[in-house]
């Protein structure tokens, strides 16, 4: 097909390699605040939208997290290293020539938490579906990881049960 350049693979079946994806996790600086969920639909299917070079965010975005200390990019672009860790985290390492953000390609749903360089940071909504962590320029590491509050809520009685239990 027209969106597919070569076979990568032949068989039983045939595997093409799509070269337009969108990877796992990108940085950019190129962010739109919609606030509204029809227009931000709208505007992802607009052509002239960049969709490996700009984000859509619902709110406008805080300072970044992170240390103040971090080391600081000598990069020209950025060099993100993404390392899942199973299903419930995802790990990253990111040098960012300039304060952005960290478009991961997974689905935000409740229950994900993002560290930069051990701080909290907020997870943002991306081009309506996405996740999105706001980084300085520099070096980082950038934990996300699923917790759902069913989990934490049942850690919480276990852990009560068996201290009541050893009373």
């Amino acid at each position: 097909g027209v969106l597919f350049r070569s076979k990568v693979f032949s068989g039983r079946l045939n595997i093409y390699e799509n070269p337009g994806a969108v990877s796992r996790a990108f940085y950019t600086s190129n962010v739109e605040v919609i606030r509204e969920k029809r227009a931000v639909l709208k505007r992802l299917g607009d052509p002239s939208l960049d969709y490996r070079k700009t984000i859509i965010l619902e709110e406008e975005p805080e300072p970044p997290a992170g240390r103040a200390d971090a080391p600081v990019s000598k990069r020209a672009s950025a060099d993100i290293v993404v390392k899942p860790r199973g299903e419930e985290r995802i790990d990253i390492v990111a040098d960012v020539p300039a304060p952005g953000f960290i478009f991961l390609n997974d689905i935000l749903v409740p229950g994900w938490h993002a560290k930069v360089d051990g701080v909290d940071a907020k997870i943002y909504r991306a081009d309506y579906l996405f996740m999105a962590i706001p980084v300085d320029a520099g070096k980082h590491v950038i934990e996300v990881q699923y917790r759902p509050m069913g989990v934490r809520i049942g850690m919480w009685i276990t852990s009560l049960s068996v201290a009541l239990l050893l009373l």
